[in-house]
C-alpha cells in the first residue's frame, strides 16, 4: 500500500478535479432550472440562487491543501458565474432584481466574510452570460476574420553537406 500511495493520491485528486469541473459545467443549467421554476415565488428562487453561491468555498478560508486549492479555484469561478447569471436574469433596477434589503437579509446569516453582492461584482469578459444559457442572446455580428499574416520568406537552403550543430552562416563583416 505504501508503494502505491502517491499513485492513489494522484488518481484521487484527478478524479476530484474532474468531478469539480463537471459540477461547474452543470451549474448554468441548475441556475436556469431554479430561475424558470414558475411554481416558486420570485423571493424563493432568489434565495435558492443565493444558496448556490453560498455553498461555494469562501475565498477567505485559511485551509490550503491541494484539494482546498482545487475547490477554491472552482468556487471562485462558480461564484462569478452565479453573479453573472443574476446580473443577466435579474439586472439591477429591474422588478426581478435583488433589493438591498434582500441582500442584507441573505448576507446577515453568513459565516464567511465575503458578501453576496452580484451587482457590485466586476463584469469580466469570461463571465458566462445568462442570455447564452437561456438561448436568448442576439447572434454575434458576423465579421470576416482577418487574413493570417503572410508566411516569412523561406531561409536559403544550404548547398553541400549539413554543417552540423553549432554552425551559423557567415555574417556581414
Amino acid at each position: 500500500m505504501i508503494a502505491t500511495e502517491q499513485l492513489r493520491f494522484h488518481l484521487a485528486n484527478a478524479w476530484y478535479k474532474q468531478r469539480l469541473r463537471s459540477e461547474l459545467a452543470d451549474l448554468g443549467g441548475q441556475l436556469l432550472e431554479v430561475w424558470r421554476d414558475a411554481k416558486l415565488p420570485l423571493a424563493e428562487r432568489k434565495r435558492r440562487i443565493f444558496e448556490r453561491w453560498e455553498e461555494c468555498e469562501d475565498p477567505t478560508s485559511t485551509r490550503r491543501t491541494e484539494v482546498d486549492r482545487m475547490r477554491l479555484e472552482v468556487a471562485r469561478t462558480a461564484r462569478a458565474k452565479i453573479e453573472a447569471f443574476v446580473r443577466q436574469v435579474a439586472p439591477y433596477g429591474s422588478p426581478q432584481a435583488f433589493t438591498d434589503a434582500e441582500l442584507d437579509r441573505l448576507n446577515a446569516g453568513r459565516a464567511g466574510k465575503t458578501r453576496f453582492r452580484p451587482y457590485d461584482a466586476p463584469v469580466l469578459p469570461e463571465d458566462v452570460t445568462a442570455e447564452t444559457e437561456l438561448g436568448t442572446a442576439d447572434a454575434a455580428p458576423q465579421t470576416s476574420p482577418e487574413p493570417p499574416p503572410p508566411d516569412p520568406p523561406p531561409s536559403p537552403t544550404p548547398i553541400g553537406p549539413d554543417p552540423g550543430p553549432g554552425f551559423s552562416p557567415a555574417r556581414d563583416r
